[in-house]
């Protein structure tokens, strides 16, 4: 895959919203519409897993671009200067009422450049 083209559609304070031009692994030209964070700001999210019977754990709460409650996993945006470990561990007491464990702590995924 390749990245032909970059255009910024949109932009305000919080997000911005990007249009990339690509060609996919057969070789065909399509594209993608993201939206990024300006501030930079990371986010966390929490793949739970009961110790009992391996479940998934999922949180239902209202998302106002949906209109409607939706099932989702536990995530929440990072603090300046606050560790991912910390938050996820947060969300995992706030949202569950449950201990957290760690089974397996991935680094963060960062975007590459433009």
């Amino acid at each position: 895959m390749k990245i032909l083209t970059s255009q910024t559609l949109h932009s305000d304070n919080w997000i911005k919203v990007l249009k990339r031009g690509y060609l996919d692994k057969a070789g065909r030209e399509k594209s993608w519409t993201y939206i990024e964070r300006r501030n930079g700001q990371r986010a966390a999210v929490i793949v739970a897993v009961t110790r009992q019977t391996g479940s998934l754990i999922l949180i239902s709460q209202f998302r106002v671009p949906f209109g409607r409650e939706i099932i989702e996993f536990p995530a929440g945006l990072i603090d300046p200067g606050e560790l991912p470990r910390k938050r996820q561990s947060g969300n995992c007491w706030r949202k569950q009422a449950t201990g957290a464990g760690w089974l397996k702590w991935d680094p963060p995924y960062q975007p590459p450049a433009d």
